[in-house]
């Protein structure tokens, strides 16, 4: 059963009050054992003193990754990795809200779908993001590197 992500926004909410600690007294970073799918929540430092969060949420046919400096998603992607019969994965992208027209998002959804290909995961990737003024090109192989770490 998916979770609805206004839910998963309303944790991080409830979350940001105590003292970086979640649900049961966890660090961020730590999965909550008492949640029926694994979760982990980080921060990459995008200069200027600000920080984007991290969340990943491990459903057992899915993984959901959200990106976000101020807690709303903009830009919601699906993202799969189909195997064929000759051992190949091909990936299809697929933009389901939010600014179409922008590349970035896309190509962002496209290297996380092919980075957890590689890994013995669920080969479905939704992903949300909203990552208006954050230097991609710069930011991305830290960004990538707190996704590993979560998964």
């Amino acid at each position: 059963a998916d979770l609805h992500p206004s839910l998963l926004l309303k944790d991080l909410e409830d979350s940001k009050g105590k003292g970086g600690e979640g649900e049961g007294g966890q660090r961020e970073g730590q999965e909550k054992k008492d949640f029926p799918v694994r979760t982990g929540e980080g921060r990459v430092d995008v200069g200027e003193g600000e920080s984007l969060l991290v969340r990943v949420v491990v459903f057992e046919n899915k993984i959901m990754i959200l990106l976000t400096k101020n807690g709303r998603i903009g830009t919601w992607i699906e993202a799969r990795g189909e195997e064929s019969q000759s051992g190949d994965i091909s990936f299809s992208i697929n933009p389901l809200l939010g600014n179409r027209e922008d590349p970035i998002p896309t190509l962002v959804a496209r290297q996380l779908i092919q980075f957890i290909c590689t890994k013995k995961l669920p080969k479905a990737l939704l992903f949300g993001a909203n990552m208006r003024g954050i230097d991609m090109k710069k930011h991305l192989p830290a960004i990538k590197n707190e996704i590993a770490r979560l998964l």
